[in-house]
Parts: structure tokens; sequence; C-alpha cells
């Protein structure tokens, strides 16, 4: 009885096992390395924290593996392979929607086509994939879930630290007595952070020196002037 037991796990167990050693070979170590060097261009305009960095580091590999797959396709002619890329690129746009917050996910999109252009074929003219429309430009349409069905969920909390600063210590020594899920970011040891967060806050280095409280991220939205753990939760019971 054993015996079959065991063996009926076996022939269970072998399809999944293969599906998945399939996906790990597709996912080389060249790709898995150029997924990370992709993610490290964007870091410094989006600041993503590590756990954050390695989801959009594994949405660029899954995307890069169908990427591979378009190019070494022979069937297809250059024009062809082009929009297909485009396409493959759209809804990559797409599903970044749900690793990213809503300001990350905008930057993202500005800088795209800097980080992760698609050159176009030798010999495209402008108007072979285009509507024959003297001097338009065909739209192209991005796959983007509309904000509605998007799946409500809670408000990511990332809390940005000084030293010595002491409505920092008070806001996390309720978030840890609460139980709350949280990230802690300490500016003193991560000053390209500091430097990105005055950018994006229009502070100079001196104002972010001179801050009495925390920078804190709720949902991707950056408060720079939240010094009490019940102010930050009447933002966070906002829409």
């Amino acid at each position: 009885m054993r015996t079959v037991l065991a063996f009926g796990l076996f022939l269970v167990s072998v399809p999944f096992l293969r599906g998945q050693t399939l996906y790990a070979l597709k996912i080389d170590r060249n790709i898995r390395f150029e997924a990370r060097d992709i993610t490290a261009k964007y870091q410094p305009y989006l600041v993503m924290g590590a756990d954050q960095a390695l989801e959009f580091q594994s949405t660029v590999a899954r995307f890069l593996v169908k990427k591979r797959a378009v190019e070494r396709d022979d069937s297809l002619s250059p024009k062809g392979k082009y929009e297909v890329l485009r396409r493959v690129s759209s809804r990559e746009t797409s599903e970044m929607a749900y690793v990213l917050e809503s300001y990350r996910w905008k930057e993202y999109m500005r800088i795209k086509d800097r980080i992760q252009p698609i050159p176009e074929p030798l010999g495209l003219r402008a108007n072979d994939s285009l509507p024959k429309q003297a001097g338009k430009k065909e739209s192209e349409v991005v796959d983007i879930p509309p904000p509605e069905v998007r799946p409500k969920k809670k408000k990511q909390i990332t809390i940005y630290t000084f030293k010595g600063c002491g409505a920092c210590d008070s806001i996390i020594g309720r978030l840890n007595a609460g139980n709350f899920t949280f990230r802690s970011v300490s500016l003193d040891e991560s000053p390209e952070v500091k430097e990105q967060l005055g950018q994006i806050l229009s502070k100079s280095a001196q104002a972010m020196d001179s801050l009495s409280g925390p920078i804190i991220s709720l949902g991707g939205k950056l408060y720079s002037r939240i010094t009490t753990f019940d102010r930050m939760m009447e933002e966070m019971e906002k829409e």
C-alpha cells in the first residue's frame, strides 16, 4: 500500500517539478543579471525599498524571457517582431502598476523609453506600421487596468528616520507595539536615499537636515510634517 501511494505521489509531482524546472531554466543567469542591472538603472529615480526592488526585478526578468522568445522567433519579420515587442513592453508597464505606488509608477513610465528602449528595425519607415493619415502618429494603446478594478489593499508604511529623532523613535515604538507591518530606513546610513527624497520633496540638503520628524510614505504618498503616531493614523484613514 505504501509503495503504491508513494508511486502515485511521484506521478503527481513530476509535471509540477518539470514545470518549475523549465521556468527556472528560462530565467537563466544572464537574464537575472540583466534584470538586476535594469533595476539598478531605475533605482535612482524610483527609490525602491529592498523588497519592492526584488519584486520589480522579478517582473523585469519575466518579461525579458518573453522578449528573448520574440527576438528568436524566425517566423516573424523585423516589423512583426517590433510590433510584438511593443505589446510585450506595454503589458510589462501594466503589471508594474501592481508593483509600484502611483507616484513611482508615473515616474517609471516617464523614464522607461530611456532605460528600456525598443529599437526600430532598420529600414522601417515611420508610416510602415501606422495608419495612412498624413502627419498623424498612431497612439499606442497601453494595457493598464483602471484603478477601480484593482484590489484594495492596505497602505504600505515606510518610515525614513534620522539619528536623534525622538518623533521617529516614538512612532516606530507605537507601530511595533501595535504589530503593524512597516519598513524603517535610516537616512543617516543611506545618504543617496536622503538626497533622492530631498529632490522628490523639493527640499534642500539644509532643509532635510533641519526636519524635526521622520519622512513617512503611506501607500506611496510622502509626508514630511507628521511628528506623532495619532497624526499618522489620521492620514492612514484618508482616501
